[in-house]
């Protein structure tokens, strides 16, 4: 099982259309413009790459890191998808608000 970082530098719709289309379902969490974490049981960051089109740039610049460990300072809702989606869960980091 994976949770992966999806970077890109801004908000870009055709990422933003294959990340929905890949990992809908509550498989993805969107951190801001262009920045999403998803989960995946079984592809690697190479596999997350080309599902979402991204060698070559046909969803524009993006950056796919694989987490291991998390910290910082964000909504709960993010720290409890994360140690929902990641094994053995984790307990999240503080909160900001809701």
């Amino acid at each position: 099982m994976s949770v992966l970082a999806v970077i890109a530098p801004q908000a870009d719709d055709r990422l933003a259309a294959a990340i929905e289309a890949n990992f809908g379902n509550g498989n993805h969490f969107v951190l801001g413009p262009g920045q999403y974490v998803v989960y995946t049981p079984n592809l690697t960051t190479q596999q997350v790459s080309q599902v979402l089109g991204a060698p070559g740039g046909s969803v524009g610049r993006v950056a796919i890191f694989r987490i291991t460990n998390y910290a910082g300072w964000h909504v709960r809702d993010l720290w409890e998808w994360i140690a929902g989606h990641l094994a053995p869960a984790s307990l999240p980091p503080e909160t900001q608000g809701e």
